[in-house]
């Protein structure tokens, strides 16, 4: 320091280091995928009707199933029949309550991370279901959407059944939890690596890459997409029940 006092006293600026952002969403080795069936839009005015899930592993590339149909307590709006095709008297017959559907779909999931397509959606009437019933449900969760968005963002249409169908997947049985399910997972392998190399988020390391010239097993197959090849979903029975079943 100068002690002429015409001087100025200038102290470096040391730059402030900056903490990297912690990744929203990290995707692990195994993770699920979930979908809902509901009367309508409003989770705390309608009602779970059908609830799918896939535990998915990158390492085996093997996918377990979970499905069940739910019973309501007001009656199943004929429009909602219509798109989903689950009747009234399939949830009164073969449904369980909602307390026991959404315990076991805590239990198949395990604490693990879930995917889901506009998974907002799903998430607020799974929360709302918890909250009702008691029952822990925190598990985090990713938005296949927003790749979608990010992987394409010129496609006029970005709903589940129009990018499947761009990608040549089945679209039997749309609006049908499980299936849906699998159309979801199929959308998340494609297009994990494209948001990854055209974004950098290398954060999300774990994310299976697509490989064409390897050979993968047949679950991994059966749900990814292959150009010109329409994969033909494998169905439970009337029920919509598929515990633990795992595709091979």
């Amino acid at each position: 320091t100068s002690s002429d006092p015409g001087s100025i006293n200038v102290t470096p600026r040391i730059p402030r280091q900056r903490k990297p952002k912690k990744p929203v969403f990290e995707v692990p080795a195994t993770f699920a995928i979930v979908d809902l069936e509901t009367t309508g839009f409003s989770a705390g005015m309608d009602e779970i009707i059908e609830i799918g899930a896939i535990r998915y592993c990158c390492d085996s590339e093997e996918a377990t199933e979970f499905s069940t149909l739910v019973k309501t307590t007001s009656p199943i709006p004929p429009l909602i029949t219509e798109k989903t095709g689950i009747t009234q008297e399939m949830v009164d017959t073969y449904g369980v309550p909602l307390s026991t559907g959404v315990q076991e779909l805590s239990g198949f999931l395990a604490g693990l991370p879930f995917i889901g397509y506009q998974v907002d959606f799903d998430a607020r009437f799974l929360r709302s279901a918890a909250d009702q019933h008691g029952i822990e449900l925190t598990s985090p969760y990713l938005d296949v959407l927003q790749m979608v968005r990010e992987a394409y963002p010129a496609l006029p249409s970005r709903k589940l059944s129009d990018v499947a169908t761009m990608l040549n997947l089945s679209s039997e049985n749309a609006h049908r939890a499980i299936a849906d399910c699998r159309r979801t997972l199929a959308v998340f392998l494609h297009v994990s690596p494209i948001v990854k190399a055209q974004y950098g988020w290398n954060l999300l390391s774990s994310l299976p890459e697509i490989d064409r010239n390897r050979n993968h097993s047949t679950s991994y197959d059966y749900f990814l997409n292959h150009a010109h090849t329409h994969v033909a979903p494998r169905e439970g029975d009337i029920t919509g029940r598929m515990h633990g079943q795992t595709v091979v």
